[in-house]
């Protein structure tokens, strides 16, 4: 099968009401990097018709079992992840989810770490929680700085934010290395909230783990927030975006 990843002109860009396109003034080129910009999948889009057919634009059922199912499937086929259905719930989106995790494990005057450089919202909008922020600078090679994960764990940080695979570097983390982060954040009682939205988009060559996949130590202290969105050009749709709990299998 081939994919379609022609893009279109920018007057039909222009014409789009997604933030990329719509934000600035015509005469502006947006030139942030987006996956929103090549067509949908066929099957997406289909999907998508079928629903306006049926004027199905309702309130969301929450957690539908076909959906935890469908998802339980895609991560088993196309992650090589065992994912416990009954450990998936639906949030909007993931960074509100990371929001919600991250109030509900760190209290007035706590903070979460996480890797830098990093996704700009998770500057501003765990900022705008009130919840501390602690910065791990990454090694130039985009690896974890243990040393430094150390420290923050030890400052007192209630849980790391961690985006695997990486954005923005694109690195996909080894094995190995998220299985040394399982172990340190395990052994402190820390959360590990992974952000791993770009996990489907890995390239030929790199070997993606899921967190849940990494180790029971992973499996004790961590929670998956996920969605369809990078990989299939869903953003806008705001319901995909499954929040994988801890503990996808017995330890």
């Amino acid at each position: 099968m081939t994919i379609d990843l022609s893009v279109p002109g920018l007057e039909a860009l222009h014409e789009r009401a997604g933030a990329k396109w719509s934000r600035y003034a015509p005469d502006v080129l947006s030139a942030t990097i987006a996956e929103m910009d090549f067509p949908l999948a066929p099957p997406v889009a289909e999907a998508l018709h079928r629903a306006i057919d049926r004027a199905d634009l309702g309130y969301p059922a929450p957690g539908t079992a076909s959906l935890r199912r469908a998802f339980a499937g895609f991560a088993a086929r196309r992650l090589n992840w065992t994912v416990d259905e009954e450990q998936i719930v639906l949030v909007p989106d993931v960074m509100l989810g990371l929001v919600e995790l991250c109030r509900l494990i760190a209290g007035p005057g706590e903070a979460v770490a996480f890797g830098t450089p990093a996704y700009p919202p998770f500057f501003n909008t765990l900022h705008e929680t009130g919840i501390g922020r602690m910065f791990v600078e990454l090694r130039p090679g985009g690896s974890f700085d243990l040393d430094a994960l150390d420290a923050a764990l030890d400052a007192g940080a209630k849980a790391l934010v961690l985006a695997s695979p990486h954005n923005p570097t694109g690195r996909v983390l080894p094995r190995a290395e998220l299985e040394a982060i399982a172990e340190r954040c395990a052994e402190r009682e820390v959360w590990v909230l992974a952000d791993e939205i770009h996990a489907p988009l890995t390239l030929p060559g790199a070997t993606y783990t899921p967190w849940l996949e990494v180790s029971d130590a992973a499996r004790r202290c961590g929670v998956v927030v996920t969605s369809a969105s990078k990989a299939f050009n869903l953003a806008a749709l705001k319901t995909a975006a499954p929040a994988a709990g801890a503990a996808s299998r017995s330890a």
